[in-house]
């Protein structure tokens, strides 16, 4: 699977999470977070911590590899309160 935003990891997580047969309570039980939490990832928000992300993925037996191969050059923010544009890009190898 290709992630290339916070709603991929979010959807990602939830999939295994399913797959193990977990409820969001009983993973944050296991990583020592709490269910909103686990909500927030599912649902790919942007502003979590980055520890509690990686002992989630190590609660579900999932690890990530970076390819530099195929990064493209840091594309701009938008501003706060705005969300990027989609592009055929995103659709096709999301």
């Amino acid at each position: 699977m290709k992630i290339n935003r916070t709603e991929d990891l979010g959807a990602l997580v939830r999939d295994r999470r399913r797959q193990l047969g977990l409820s969001q309570v009983e993973l944050a039980k296991r990583m020592g977070a709490r269910q909103a939490w686990v909500s927030r990832l599912e649902q790919g928000l942007p502003t979590l911590q980055i520890g509690l992300v990686f002992r989630a993925l190590r609660e579900l037996g999932v690890s990530l590899s970076a390819d530099t191969a195929e990064a493209s050059a840091p594309t701009k923010r938008p501003p706060p309160g705005k969300r990027p544009p989609i592009s055929l890009e995103d659709i096709v190898d999301g």
